[in-house]
């Protein structure tokens, strides 16, 4: 067990945006709503292995898309409080993904309702979809999923509770985001903590807090990224100016691609379905989902997120191989890259052999 308080923040914030590989949301955000749920209360980190078996643990996450829309705190709360409304009783949270807004997920809940946060989010890297951050829930054939979900339009709040099968509440809490200006706060899919150990990402904060604690030791902003990629065991593709971007939202998800010319005029580009899902050399594939790719700001070291990357950015671009990262059951089983396969060929006419 580990109390988190406000000093430790920032590592687990920055280093969260390195595994968030383009998604998992906003430094700016996650240092926003970690600070406001540690001037409230520190937050109790426990380790997977400190969960009895027969805990109820609920997984929560933003959804949607991370250029449009925003979410109040308060939302965070009422969408645990839904289902506990409902008649679950919460023993932990996880947040779905790593990420720099994603690993704080569950952190206002922890404080005002004081439930612990449990050191195993659904994946150790971000990822698009909610059936990716479901620890491989839809292979089981009696599975319920209950999805509690509250969101914003303009002044208008709107909440709501689905049951039923996991990959038709999934595609419903989606749409629910698009309606509701592009993001939502969502409490979903309790389970029992013998299964969140299995089938989660042991260590994966702990590893956050790992890179951005190295990362904030440098000044040198190249520096800072080759920190991250020596406890990731990643490696610099190529450094170099964004040349073209294309951003567009459809079906509650941020798509596009960006363009990137090095020195050597040798031209990059990196497609992303909110995180970064493929990158390309001219036509050699160098890195697919789930590698961690990342884009770094070269002026300072700071990992963008695929909404903030903008045309004449001098960047980094890094990856990493999904065998140097803590994945949890939900990106273990193809049929949940059948959406991503299908986005890339519709929208961009790309096609792609996902290796899990």
């Amino acid at each position: 067990m580990r109390i988190i308080e406000v000093e430790n923040l920032e590592k687990y914030v920055l280093g969260g945006a390195v595994l968030g590989g383009g998604g998992g949301g906003s430094i700016k955000e996650g240092l926003k709503i970690g600070r406001l749920a540690l001037n409230i209360a520190p937050i109790t980190l426990l380790n997977a292995d400190e969960i009895e078996d027969e805990d109820v643990v609920v997984t929560v996450s933003a959804v949607g898309v991370q250029s449009k829309g925003k979410i109040f705190p308060w939302q965070h709360i009422r969408a645990v409080k839904l289902l506990q409304d409902y008649g679950i009783k919460i023993d932990g949270l996880i947040s779905s993904e790593c990420g720099a807004s994603a690993n704080v997920n569950g952190w206002i809940q922890s404080a005002v309702l004081n439930i612990p946060v449990i050191d195993c989010p659904c994946n150790g890297r971000a990822h698009p979809t909610g059936i990716m951050g479901s620890m491989g829930l839809h292979r089981l054939k009696n599975y319920v999923s209950i999805q509690a979900a509250v969101g914003r339009d303009g002044n208008h709040f709107s909440e709501m509770i689905v049951k039923g099968k996991l990959e038709s509440t999934s595609r419903m809490v989606r749409i629910f985001s698009s309606e509701m200006g592009g993001i939502i706060a969502v409490a979903r899919n309790p389970v029992k903590g013998k299964y969140v150990r299995r089938n989660g990402a042991p260590g994966a904060l702990s590893l956050s807090e790992k890179i951005g604690e190295a990362m904030l030791k440098e000044e040198d902003p190249k520096e800072k990224v080759e920190k991250a990629l020596n406890i990731l065991k990643g490696k610099i593709i190529c450094e170099g100016e964004v040349i073209g971007k294309r951003l567009y939202r459809k079906g509650g998800f941020d798509l596009g691609f960006l363009k990137i010319k090095d020195s050597g005029k040798n031209k990059y580009t990196v497609y992303f379905i909110n995180e970064y899902i493929a990158l390309y050399r001219w036509e050699e594939e160098l890195a697919l989902f789930p590698d961690l790719i990342n884009i770094f700001n070269a002026e300072n070291g700071q990992p963008l997120n695929s909404s903030e990357v903008k045309i004449e950015d001098k960047v980094i671009v890094t990856s990493t191989g999904k065998e140097n990262l803590k994945l949890g059951s939900g990106l273990k089983d193809l049929k949940a890259y059948e959406i991503i396969c299908e986005i890339l060929e519709g929208e961009f006419n790309l096609k792609v052999k996902f290796h899990i």
